[in-house]
């Protein structure tokens, strides 16, 4: 997959093969030893160059797109999620066992899981219902978020609220909002709540703005993976218009989850006795890395 993306990407910037050979030489070291050859067996799928060769290139070619993922961004969320490989997310969020339990698997049917945008529901209220008593509970109530003010979120077209169904039953959900950086860097560093949150804290047309993973919860592993999978590929897509990952944690297990995905911590709150601490990476330390590769290449 790595080498149909290469191959792409050159002729997209009007490339040869010896062009790009020699900018690889000049980029890193690593490239030493790298011939047409090696180059055309890569293109052909017949070798591949190692993960971290896979970034390096990446990053040579963003000269040329000033993206992150250069060509990705020109589909759309749904073109990339199917493009997206379920065991590599599988392997890259891993188990937490307050945000993911572990439904038996066996009367599960993969393919009857579905997940949808709340804005396809025309009674958001009704199917936000099980998810904000699921957040509530997941919190002990700490967000003090209630369903009025998550359907006007949910409205918010750069907003990403999904959940997951089998056969019509609730079966998880991931909210995520896209702040502007000044509200994003205020929640971050404890200044503000989220139920302080306006409309005009999220982004609007044409505006830059931070993904903020509000919450997550799953009933199985593989109902987790596809609620990922539709995330990163939010995240891909929309590459050029953020700029920041961040959430703030409440739950030990949560800290895993954001590590995952590779946030940083970045600040510390204590709030009524308890510590409580927000993480944050810049997209690019969010998706360039050998985790994600796996995801987006080895389908």
């Amino acid at each position: 997959m790595f080498g149909k993306y290469l191959k792409i990407c050159r002729e997209r910037y009007h490339l040869t093969q010896e062009e790009l050979v020699s900018k690889c030489y000049s980029y890193d070291e690593d490239f030493n030893g790298l011939d047409i050859g090696t180059l055309s067996r890569w293109e052909r799928g017949i070798t591949s160059p190692s993960v971290d060769k896979q970034i390096k290139i990446t990053k040579l070619l963003q000269y040329y797109e000033n993206s992150i993922f250069p060509y990705l961004n020109t589909f759309d969320i749904h073109e990339i999620e199917e493009e997206l490989c379920q065991v590599g997310v599988k392997n890259l969020i891993g188990n937490s066992k307050e945000h993911i339990l572990n439904f038996p698997h066996s009367d599960i049917i993969a393919k009857n899981l579905k997940v949808s945008n709340i804005k396809e529901f025309t009674d958001k209220e009704a199917i936000l219902k099980m998810p904000n008593d699921v957040l509530d509970s997941l919190t002990n109530n700490h967000y003090q978020l209630n369903i009025e003010m998550l359907k006007s979120w949910a409205q918010n077209k750069y907003n990403l609220f999904i959940v997951s169904e089998y056969d019509t039953h609730f079966f998880g959900m991931m909210f995520v909002v896209r702040l502007n950086p000044k509200a994003f860097e205020e929640v971050l560093s404890f200044k503000r709540e989220l139920k302080t949150l306006k409309d005009e804290d999220f982004t609007k047309d044409g505006e830059v703005g931070c993904s903020f993973p509000v919450t997550f919860f799953a009933y199985n592993q593989t109902t987790a993976a596809l609620l990922y999978q539709r995330y990163y590929a939010n995240l891909i897509a929309n590459q050029d218009y953020i700029l920041e990952v961040g959430s703030t944690t409440v739950l030990e297990s949560a800290v895993k989850l954001v590590e995952k995905i590779n946030l940083k911590k970045y600040c510390t709150n204590t709030i009524h006795d308890q510590e409580h601490s927000s993480y944050k990476a810049s997209l690019e330390d969010v998706l360039l890395r050998e985790d994600v590769f796996k995801m987006i290449f080895r389908k």
